[in-house]
């Protein structure tokens, strides 16, 4: 990784608020990871996936999709980062917000995850 990548990501870390959402994200993260593991082998072929479809097999998808919720969380989480870190010296609010947000995205999908996890049990 080049010095001045290394020096950015010193700098957000030293911002709490980009600190608290980067690490709140991961721990979020982390707690999706440990539920699949522990649900998936419990979990039927078909889950309910597509809510806003009416009742029926059109609201259901392969249980392989919970494998998405993770790698979505982690990429939004990755470019988020790492566009903060980019931007921090110059826009230090954009930085935040581009942060914030990250957490906020993983927040509400992880709640998503949770009623489809739910549903089924």
């Amino acid at each position: 990784m080049p010095k001045f990548m290394r020096d950015n990501f010193k700098n957000i870390f030293s911002d709490k608020v980009i600190k608290f959402s980067i690490l709140s994200s991961i721990i979020i993260f982390l707690i999706n990871i440990v539920l699949i593991v522990f649900l998936f082998p419990k979990l039927p072929p078909f889950i309910p996936f597509f809510n806003s479809m009416p009742w029926g097999e059109d609201r259901l998808a392969p249980v392989n999709i919970v494998f998405y919720f993770v790698a979505v969380f982690i990429l939004v989480v990755i470019i988020n980062t790492i566009l903060s870190a980019v931007l921090y010296s110059k826009y230090t609010f954009l930085s935040r917000i581009l942060s914030i947000t990250s957490f906020l995205f993983v927040c509400m999908g992880f709640l998503s995850f949770l009623q489809i996890i739910f549903s089924v049990f």
